[in-house]
């Protein structure tokens, strides 16, 4: 590993750029340069000792120190350097570049970001010792970005081999590439548009879009674009690092001119012998249209005296596989249509681990899903997966009580899918296919086998792997698709309209976002990937026959539709009816500045009306929070595209569920500090907040550092017993919302089952409130602010009630390790912002 090396950018001679959390983006691309830290103090300790030494012994301390100095600054003379791309956000690749010299000056080591990268694409650049290896975190190196100015350079048609067009009417039925050239859009999506320019206001549509969504990338130069405009540069080649290549930013569509857009319906229907096809092309994250120009911007399309570019010749030239836009007239099906409420749990929560759990412990869990056992059995099997801070212990989250109340209707093809939260790993078994049964689904019910431990790492802590954000979308759409296959569709039907309800909390909030993203997605082209020879979207193995081949508009969804022979391409659509969702935290993966893109998070704007409930006092540094600022603003009795985000009093699970009744909130380690003084101020705000009584917060000196100085032996530790009740309210908020949006859910199910009841609050001497009516109260207050025009409910609009919704229902849950535990692997650190604590939003 490297010896603890560290970088840090010449800010000096980089005018324009920011340096944040080990990223360092330029305004553009070019040279920038950087210093390692542990060089400019052996330099700076070499400096003050030059100014003494002549005055010294040759064998005093100083001329010691001077000697042992120098030997230290020799070792950088053959530092080695990583410089290399990242390539789908992953861990950079460590292997040491060779086309970077060894060593490093006193003016620093300076390094040219490519501009063909510009836009999007990440370098990374990190120093380590001959002999040692590079660690390949930001900790030690840096994450280098361009931004640039995004445009369009140049269009181009060719044949499927690149070979030019020009001068050239192609038939109609023809496939063709455009090659869009491109500048500071590395990386990102553009949406590309064709119409006719001889007919106004005419777009040709494409696999029945107006517009293809598409990536720009870097790809090995063509001969037919040498000496050609675009922006071009050496970039490692990925098969022999130590060889480079020339690559060209482009985005590259293959276009099947179809023959229905020879129907012009501005001429009665008539047909069209000659078309003029342009490009338009949109910046699809800002929406901002990219001017196109040139005369490469036109293709002429005739059916007299022109030639076919057939789709089935040689294209063994061609710089990306890509695929057939399927053209052939097809009788036309009767289309079915569904319905779906899709349900994605939090972090460590599991609707059937708690339930197992209830029943063990002799309480009769409401209205149960897939529980059929008897009391004794559902002990045994919990008894060795009892443990604390684990899915079994957690009460039913919102979204899975929501997912009991959404009423399925198979007659009417109304169905729903609940899938088990990031980390947890227990859920109905799916069924074996045979002939008997050639479409099989989850069964109804769990047995012993079927319930098990949590995940350790990767689920809970990263939202990854098996149990992750992205394995849990493609599972709720495995079973979207499984009991689609279930209803015996004849070959006579095919899919109609597919609207979604879908509902998620904390990482299944973002789970959910995710699952817009995926089956609201356009064609795409399959990429090759780093662990597979073909990827999907999320990475997934995708078999070799899709190699070449455009895969189908909505995802994972559409695949699996069209391997199913169940999708049509003009009949069969999405809606996203409905998001509701509950304090969106991805935390995906080991860095999370890039959870937006790499989850599709923003795309939630694609749904027809969006909820956002989000906890006011969450401030965890694990816990950032992705706001809905894509999503327009806009009431929810409005019929118009929009959401409504809420800010609601509480911590992450108060909003969300899954706390237990009537349980003791303990943060043993709320802050710490070398005296016990220290931590009274504190301790004195959290009270005057009324997060806390003065019983209920005590400073304790740590028995094993009673004698230590310097480190922190006191820490300030909270208990107190708090009502769940309070997370009814955003419950039946939820609800409401989903009953003005015509949903199928129960929402007197829903007040029934969970409406407030007396409980321990009550029998508290001289007690301000009796539970049932304060929580009527606030449900009443946030119902103004929610549905009405009412402010938030803060501290500061209602002192008395806030104190005692604190101090009786809402957790702290922002504690600190154990004293010598480095902060940054602890799980619920709080995030301090000049001092303050305060939430991180993105």
């Amino acid at each position: 590993m490297s010896n603890g090396l560290h970088l840090q950018p010449d800010k000096k001679k980089i005018q324009g750029s920011t340096y944040s959390q080990g990223v360092l983006t330029l305004q553009k691309a070019g040279k920038f340069t950087v210093h390692i830290k542990e060089y400019l103090d052996l330099l700076s300790q070499k400096s003050k000792l030059d100014l003494t030494r002549s005055r010294t012994l040759a064998d005093s301390t100083v001329e010691k120190e001077w000697a042992h100095i120098n030997k230290q600054l020799s070792r950088f003379d053959t530092i080695k350097w990583v410089w290399t791309t990242v390539n789908n956000s992953q861990k950079p690749d460590t292997g040491q570049n060779l086309f970077v010299k060894e060593g490093i000056g006193f003016a620093g080591k300076t390094f040219d970001f490519p501009k063909v990268l510009e836009g999007g694409g990440f370098c990374y650049v990190e120093a380590f010792f001959s002999g040692e290896s590079a660690t390949g975190i930001r900790a030690n190196g840096l994450l280098v970005q361009a931004i640039g100015t995004p445009r369009i350079l140049r269009v181009e048609w060719t044949d499927r081999n690149c070979k030019p067009i020009k001068d050239t009417k192609v038939a109609y039925g023809s496939h063709l590439l455009l090659h869009i050239y491109t500048e500071g859009l590395y990386g990102q999506e553009i949406m590309l548009g064709l119409s006719d320019a001889n007919r106004q206001d005419t777009r040709l549509k494409m696999a029945g879009d107006d517009f293809f969504e598409v990536e720009v990338k870097s790809y090995p130069v063509q001969p037919f674009e040498e000496n050609s405009h675009g922006i071009s540069g050496l970039l490692g080649k990925p098969d022999k690092p130590t060889q480079a290549g020339t690559n060209i930013q482009k985005a590259i569509v293959e276009v099947a001119v179809d023959f229905s857009w020879m129907m012009s319906p501005a001429k009665g229907g008539s047909f069209v012998n000659d078309m003029h096809i342009t490009a338009d092309v949109i910046q699809k994250n800002t929406r901002a249209a990219l001017s196109v120009s040139g005369d490469g911007n036109r293709l002429r399309v005739s059916t007299k005296d022109s030639k076919r570019m057939d789709y089935d010749q040689d294209t063994t030239n061609k710089p990306v596989v890509v695929g057939e836009i399927d053209t052939v007239a097809k009788l036309p099906k009767k289309p079915i249509d569904f319905t779906f409420g899709v349900f994605l749990d939090g972090t460590l929560n599991n609707m059937y681990n708690t339930e197992l759990r209830q029943l063990a412990e002799g309480k009769k869990p409401l209205n149960t899903t897939g529980l059929a056992m008897s009391q004794p059995e559902a002990s045994k099997i919990y008894k060795p997966l009892e443990k604390k801070d684990n899915s079994y212990e957690n009460d039913l989250s919102n979204p899975a009580i929501l997912f009991k109340n959404y009423s399925k209707d198979p007659q009417n093809k109304i169905f729903k899918v609940y899938t088990e939260g990031i980390g947890t790993n227990s859920s109905p078994a799916m069924q074996e296919a045979t002939n008997a049964n050639p479409n099989p689904v989850r069964n109804t019910s769990l047995t012993k086998e079927d319930y098990k431990k949590d995940d350790k790492m990767l689920g809970p802590a990263f939202g990854m792997a098996s149990a992750g954000i992205m394995n849990r979308v493609k599972k709720s759409i495995e079973d979207v698709v499984s009991i689609i296959k279930e209803q015996d569709i004849d070959e006579d039907h095919c899919v109609g309209t597919i609207t979604f309800d879908v509902f998620g909390f904390s990482r299944g909030a973002a789970a959910a976002r995710h699952f817009v993203h995926l089956v609201t997605h356009g064609p795409y082209l399959p990429k090759k990937g780093m662990i597979y020879p073909l990827e999907d979207l999320q990475n997934n193995n995708l078999p070799f026959s899709y190699n070449g081949k455009l895969m189908p508009k909505y995802g994972p969804l559409g695949q699996l539709l069209t391997e199913a022979e169940l999708m049509d391409e003009v009949l069969t659509k999405v809606n996203v009816r409905f998001v509701g969702i509950y304090d969106t935290v991805p935390h995906h993966g080991l860095f999370q500045w890039n959870d937006i893109k790499d989850l599709g998070l923003d795309n939630v704007n694609r749904a027809d009306y969006v909820v956002h409930m989000v906890a006011a006092d969450e401030h965890r540094a694990n816990f950032s929070l992705v706001d809905i600022s894509t999503v327009a603003k806009v009431s929810p009795e409005s019929k118009k595209k929009g959401g409504i985000e809420l800010m609601y009093p509480g911590v992450h699970c108060d909003v969300g569920g899954a706390y237990e009744e009537g349980r003791i909130d303990n943060p043993l380690r709320i802050d710490a500090a070398t005296s016990e003084e220290a931590l009274v101020p504190l301790r004195n705000e959290l009270m005057q907040q009324g997060w806390f009584k003065d019983s209920e917060l005590t400073i304790i000196l740590n028995p094993l550092l009673k004698l230590s100085s310097g480190v922190n032996r006191y820490r300030l530790e909270g208990k107190r017993k708090l009502s769940n009740q309070y997370s009814y309210i955003p419950l039946h908020h939820m609800a409401e919302f989903c009953t003005k949006k015509q949903m199928p859910i129960s929402e007197a199910g829903i007040s029934d089952d969970y409406k407030f009841y007396n409980n321990f609050i009550d029998d508290i001497p001289d007690i301000k409130y009796k539970n049932v009516a304060f929580l009527e109260d606030m449900k009443i207050k946030l119902w103004d602010y929610t549905f009405g025009n009412s402010k938030p409910v803060t501290f500061g609009s209602f002192p008395k009630e806030v104190s005692f919704l604190r101090n009786h229902y809402l957790h702290w849950n922002s504690t600190y390790g154990e004293e010598g535990i480095e902060v940054g692997v602890q799980t619920n650190y709080p995030r301090k912002e000049d001092g303050k604590r305060q939430r991180k939003v993105r």
